[in-house]
């Protein structure tokens, strides 16, 4: 699978994706309640905003994953060097490998230092991220709803791949 940008066509697919790994990675680390409300509606509605007011940039992976950097969010990182973020990155639960591909077509050949939020119970996710070049800036507690995370902000200057 080669790594494309995301088209408005995609939307139905990115909804599928985001709800489908959703489900496959939170479960048993966020309250069941919590991964229900990641619905195929809200997901649509959010990318089709995502996707046609130039939200970022959005990258498939087949139909198994997406990636979505933007400017950064948070004006702390913005001051620390870190101008973009990387909002979202998803694989299904099949695609796992294939992670270090998406990403670095998603960071470009441009690409400048990021940040992205990573729930630390997730320890594929985290060990992915620190294999990348991620490093904890901090790790923070933040909520979902009314349920209560805990969450390292990684920084990347660059891919390390």
């Amino acid at each position: 699978m080669i790594p494309r940008p995301a088209t408005t066509d995609d939307v139905p697919l990115l909804a599928h994706i985001h709800v489908t790994a959703w489900q496959e990675t939170y479960a048993g680390m966020l309250p069941a309640e919590v991964i229900a409300a990641q619905t195929i509606a809200k997901r649509t509605s959010f990318w089709r905003k995502a996707i046609s007011g130039n939200l970022g940039r959005v990258w498939l992976l087949g139909n198994v994953g997406f990636a979505h950097f933007g400017p950064q969010r948070e004006q702390e990182w913005r001051a620390c060097g870190y101008p973009e973020e990387l909002y979202a990155m998803y694989l299904l639960r099949l695609a796992h490998g294939s992670g270090h591909r998406l990403l670095k077509a998603a960071y470009g050949p441009n690409g400048q230092p990021f940040t992205a939020c990573v729930l630390t119970q997730n320890e594929r996710a985290c060990a992915f991220d620190e294999k990348s070049g991620g490093h904890i800036l901090t790790t923070r507690r933040e909520r979902i709803g009314t349920t209560a995370i805990s969450e390292h902000v990684y920084g990347w200057h660059e891919l390390r791949y």
